[in-house]
């Protein structure tokens, strides 16, 4: 019984070659569209999940009274946060404001300067806070001493092949720099920074040290770590208030415009789609992404 079965199906798909030819191609293009999607799904909710205690991780952002928002607070924000408030373990800052910068190896003759798109300021806590895996050098000392800088995998490679960068210095900036780590490539995040300097350096140090405006200077995005367990509803009102006791006297001045938020790390990738700033740039828009996966399933529906 099962063999005719089989010999009438193989006489019916042999009788009609042209359908069954286009009916097992289109099943192919449908199984192949499907296998994208959620390739295309994997990758992109893959952003960030490689950090330790990646959900207990935020980046503070603003609203603002006239309208629109920003992922970034002014300079001085992060000052005072662990001390006045509990519940946060630890904080750091990101200098947002370009992560464009021309980089140079030194003391080694002649050699090129390179243009670097994703080259980033940050507090010495910075590691702390987001744990890039270290190939060489250890996260926890690396921004020890000032004027360090800690280079991706592939910057590494392309500055000192397999030679090791460890003490070498290199230009970033108007600053020189001793290289004190190499973080690896290993998982996708939202910064997929080239490198990290510390903000701890000449010049900067100075800049910082000297801003007391809270509002104006607002192009730093500043990333908290809750201790596990903490209510984000109350931390965020506590940050109200710690901007308010803080900053309340100079944002009168700009009809108390402002007020503060969580968003937390594993959104940052795809739902930042309201907020302008260099890295955002970078990110995915989680609209358009479940659009464009609605619209290859109805395609091949």
């Amino acid at each position: 019984m099962f063999k005719n079965y089989i010999k009438l199906a193989l006489r019916n798909i042999w009788k009609h070659k042209t359908t069954t030819a286009i009916n097992v191609f289109s099943l192919a293009v449908g199984l192949a569209a499907c296998a994208w999607v959620f390739l295309f799904a994997q990758h992109e909710f893959s952003f960030d999940k490689g950090f330790d205690n990646n959900t207990d991780i935020y980046r503070v952002t603003s609203s603002f009274k006239g309208g629109g928002a920003a992922p970034t607070v002014g300079l001085p924000y992060a000052t005072y946060l662990k001390s006045e408030i509990p519940e946060i373990e630890e904080v750091s800052r990101l200098d947002a404001t370009n992560g464009t910068s021309i980089v140079q190896v030194q003391g080694m003759g002649t050699s090129t300067p390179y243009l670097e798109d994703s080259g980033y300021w940050v507090d010495p806590s910075f590691f702390d806070v987001l744990s890039f895996h270290f190939l060489q050098g250890n996260r926890k000392t690396a921004f020890a001493a000032p004027n360090t800088i800690v280079l991706s995998q592939s910057l590494a490679k392309k500055f000192f092949g397999t030679a090791s960068p460890i003490g070498k210095t290199v230009k970033a900036g108007s600053n020189i720099y001793t290289v004190t780590g190499v973080f690896k490539e290993d998982f996708l995040n939202h910064l997929q920074a080239d490198f990290f300097a510390s903000n701890n350096s000449d010049n900067i140090r100075e800049q910082i040290a000297g801003t007391t405006n809270w509002v104006v200077n607002d192009n730093y995005y500043t990333y908290i770590k809750l201790k596990h367990g903490s209510n984000v509803q109350h931390v965020i009102k506590e940050l109200n208030a710690y901007l308010q006791r803080h900053a309340g006297a100079q944002m009168k001045t700009y009809g108390d415009y402002m007020t503060n938020s969580l968003q937390p790390l594993s959104d940052i990738h795809l739902r930042s789609g309201e907020y302008q700033s260099y890295i955002e740039y970078k990110q995915g828009n989680i609209k358009y992404s479940v659009h464009g996966a609605r619209q290859i399933c109805v395609s091949f529906a």
